[in-house]
């Protein structure tokens, strides 16, 4: 068995070029993607995963990003057992600022706490994520449980 990052990115940019997905992508190749993502609008996760002997490719944890032009949501998916509860966890600015309403993003309303307006925190967390095959504690801290999410 060997240990891969495998990555999935797509952009709104050019409709005809549906995105990339590849094992082991240069860190240069991660980069890009999630500033194509963050300025246009699209998607990119970055999955922990192994081929098997039988070359079978298994994913495992990720991080993703949900972009619209200038905004993104940042959900962690670590690997789950089965009969599990979910342990996903999605990215919230950080402080106590109080509820100021929601954000109308992907067709759902969300805590505006949770759109993320600054690449650097997507490019922080999803090198975390590449350098670690996981996020460390730096990067969780970020994020809450999706079962404990902050007060209205």
């Amino acid at each position: 068995m060997k240990n891969i990052l495998w990555l999935d990115a797509s952009d709104k940019l050019n409709a005809d070029e549906l995105g990339i997905s590849m094992a082991d992508p240069i860190w240069e190749r991660v980069e890009s993607r999630i500033f194509r993502a963050f300025e246009f609008g699209g998607q990119v996760k970055l999955w922990d995963a192994n081929i098997d002997d039988d070359e079978k490719i298994r994913l495992r944890t990720h991080l993703g990003m949900e972009s619209n032009p200038g905004e993104c949501r940042l959900i962690y998916s670590p690997h789950k057992e089965l009969g599990e509860r979910s342990k996903i966890r999605e990215w919230w600015e950080p402080g106590d600022e109080p509820f100021r309403g929601t954000t109308n993003f992907l067709d759902h309303e969300w805590d505006d706490r949770t759109v993320c307006r600054d690449v650097s925190v997507a490019l922080e967390m999803f090198r975390d994520f590449y350098e670690h095959h996981d996020l460390t504690e730096a990067s969780l801290s970020q994020t809450r449980s999706v079962w404990d999410r902050k007060p209205r």
